[in-house]
């Protein structure tokens, strides 16, 4: 008998024996469970709890027998295995019987579903029976996945993602009937309407007037009950026959549209549609970090799925207020495009280029504020890529860029034979969200700290409007321009504060459900993604600090992104801009692409995201957090991927004196 099979028959011994333990302790916290008085005479036990007790009882005489045969017989499992090897023979199918075990034994224990109703007691008795199968389960299924090789090397062990996924897919088919519950909870709550006061109706009312013939128009022309809404005054026809073309990006109507087409007008339907896409959203998250990382992608995917089903501002807005606006379907076109710019970036077909671009074009007629991204990552794309690449990029940004200069036709082409009214909002937003009265830094009494909309009465009090705010006829584009002019002496000052309100600091406020540590993780994953930049090969010579090796620059870089972690948002904005520029300085001149290399495709494309949300935030308002919500899940999910998983590892190795090899880290 061979070393190697020696030691697997060790841990099966072993295996054998904790699951023997295993089923003894599932026979206490069965006796545990409050006996019923009418079965007294068999000791306050049912027949139905007996025969569970008797059949834990004999697992746990099985495994013990096993354990003992596999210690004192040389030969032992060789005589059964005669009776195993159809399943053995077929490996893959084995254990995709395992993990079908596993996911319906979770299923079981954690689904709201089995917890309440009539499978309450059937579910309290088999629950530790259920729940030793479980246990039992992965021991066997990890022994078969980890015996021929070593898994911590192997993040693509196609059984080790499948077994997270596995875990993930139960945690997000228990939270699906939650939301969608929600979902009709809120509706009720609202009346089965349109909530006033935010930007719903200047969506819906679009996607109704477009099925109805009337073209894309934010004005009430329709009896009010088929939109759900109450008197909107701004949005009355200003003259009989001739309506106001909306201003918003036409994503969300569109979407909005096809619901209605399919299943009519009620606000229930975009309700529990967008939470439904809402919850495909962290599902697909799931699926974009086993693609890219394996089983350690798969459970950041799986986490930022999951922190964005449960916690994020979009996904409670809809819930908590019957919300139907662009934030829920601006991140799933997002998330969306995340994966197919990989999949492009990994096979460069001509199919995956088309399917990125137009994803993306999605996002950006759905997020406006987003529109620059396109140029950033052409940018990006003809830094970064080889020859065939660049050409690829031209022919990208194209794809990306042909669906809103068509919709700029469309609605020039629609003005001009219909005369309606129309004001495009990105030029009257540049005046009126730099106004005086909008952000902490500039002007009077510094009011309103980068809030938006700004607080009543503020243009009255402080004299305002009639200098700066766009006026019927006026070029807002001069207006704004004009305010830059005459404050120009404060405009560094105007830009930092809308940065330090607007970016993932919050002005030093925790705005997240979990806290500062998810400002830290988002902070501290702009870093890690600016960190990636470096991921290219060396320079001759090189333009910072020559005389330092590679390694020590990777190890710099770790420390710069783990003190953005630990600092979070409670120190000071002018620390965590430093430690960016440091990083991205490092990152520029002093590339460490031949000390270290990422196990998956590094994810420095999504600076141009980043950047462009920083210029928008400077040029426009500072919304906190609404306007990168659309960043935040796959901002944290390689947040968790590079500073949990891949910085941890380098930062290990370092420690313990291991030299780094290329491409594995």
């Amino acid at each position: 008998m061979d070393e190697g099979t020696t030691k697997a028959k060790t841990l099966l011994h072993w295996i054998m024996i904790a699951s023997a333990i295993e089923a003894l302790l599932a026979v206490v916290f069965l006796a545990r469970i409050p006996v019923d008085q009418k079965n007294v005479f068999l000791f306050g036990y049912s027949p139905a709890r007996l025969l569970l007790f008797l059949l834990l009882g004999l697992c746990a005489g099985c495994c013990l027998l096993l354990a003992f045969a596999l210690r004192t017989r040389p030969n032992f499992p060789s005589w059964l295995l005669p009776f195993f090897e159809p399943f053995l023979w077929q490996r893959k199918a084995f254990l995709s019987l395992l993990l079908g075990l596993i996911f319906f034994c979770l299923l079981i224990l954690l689904s709201p579903f089995f917890q309440a109703g009539r499978w309450v007691v059937l579910i309290n008795r088999l629950e530790p029976l259920v729940g030793w199968i479980l246990i039992f389960a992965i021991q066997i299924y990890f022994y078969f996945v980890l015996t021929p090789e070593d898994f911590l090397v192997r993040l693509r062990n196609r059984w080790l993602v499948g077994f997270v996924g596995v875990v993930f897919l139960v945690l997000f088919v228990n939270r699906l009937p939650q939301l969608l519950y929600l979902a009709r909870v809120v509706d009720l709550q609202t009346s089965h309407s349109v909530v006033m006061g935010v930007d719903d109706i200047e969506y819906i009312a679009p996607a109704i007037n477009m099925i109805n013939g009337y073209g894309y128009v934010q004005s009430l022309v329709l009896p009010l009950e088929i939109y759900h809404t109450a008197p909107v005054s701004f949005l009355e026809p200003p003259a009989p026959g001739k309506y106001v073309i909306s201003h918003r990006p036409p994503g969300t109507s569109f979407l909005l549209a096809l619901l209605y087409g399919i299943f009519g007008t009620e606000v229930i339907v975009p309700r529990l549609g967008f939470i439904f896409l809402a919850w495909m959203t962290g599902l697909l998250l799931l699926f974009i970090g086993a693609y890219l990382a394996g089983w350690g992608g798969a459970i950041a995917g799986g986490l930022a799925g999951l922190y964005y089903c449960y916690f994020s501002q979009a996904v409670d807005y809809a819930l908590g207020l019957g919300v139907v606006n662009s934030e829920i379907p601006g991140v799933f076109w997002f998330v969306l495009f995340t994966l197919l710019f990989n999949v492009f970036l990994r096979k460069r077909s001509k199919l995956s280029l088309a399917a990125a671009a137009l994803s993306l074009s999605m996002f950006v007629m759905t997020r406006g504020n987003y529109f620059p991204s396109i140029f950033f990552l052409l940018a990006w794309m003809l830094l970064f890529l080889d020859r065939e690449g660049r050409k690829q990029a031209l022919v990208f940004a194209g794809i990306a860029l042909l669906p809103s200069l068509l919709w700029s036709l469309y609605l020039n082409i629609f003005r001009w034979n219909t005369g309606h009214y129309y004001e495009p909002q990105a030029v009257s937003a540049f005046a009126m969200t730099n106004n005086l009265d909008v952000l902490e830094g500039v002007g009077p009494q510094h009011i309103n700290r980068g809030d938006w909309p700004p607080q009543d009465g503020v243009y009255q009090a402080y004299g305002l409007e009639p200098e700066y705010w766009p006026k019927s006829g006026e070029n807002p584009t001069l207006k704004g321009l004009k305010f830059w002019w005459d404050y120009r002496d404060e405009l560094p000052i105007l830009f930092y504060r809308k940065l330090k309100v607007g970016t993932w600091y919050h002005d030093g406020v925790p705005r997240y459900p979990l806290g500062r540590i998810m400002n830290g993780f988002f902070i501290a994953g702009v870093g890690f993604l600016l960190a990636a930049l470096g991921l290219r090969p060396a320079v001759n010579p090189p333009g910072l600090l020559p005389s330092w090796p590679a390694r020590r620059i990777v190890f710099v870089q770790l420390i710069q992104i783990a003190i953005l972690f630990l600092v979070s948002n409670f120190l000071a904005f002018w620390l965590v801009l430093l430690l960016w520029g440091s990083i991205t300085l490092f990152a520029i001149f002093r590339p460490y692409g031949d000390a270290v290399q990422l196990p998956f495709d590094h994810p420095s494309w999504m600076v141009s995201f980043v950047t462009t949300y920083l210029v928008a935030t400077m040029v426009y308002a500072s919304d906190r957090q609404r306007y990168h919500a659309q960043l935040d899940p796959v901002l944290l999910f390689y947040s968790l991927l590079g500073v949990g998983l891949v910085g941890g590892f380098i930062l290990a190795r370092l420690i313990f004196r291991r030299i780094l090899p290329k491409n594995t880290c």
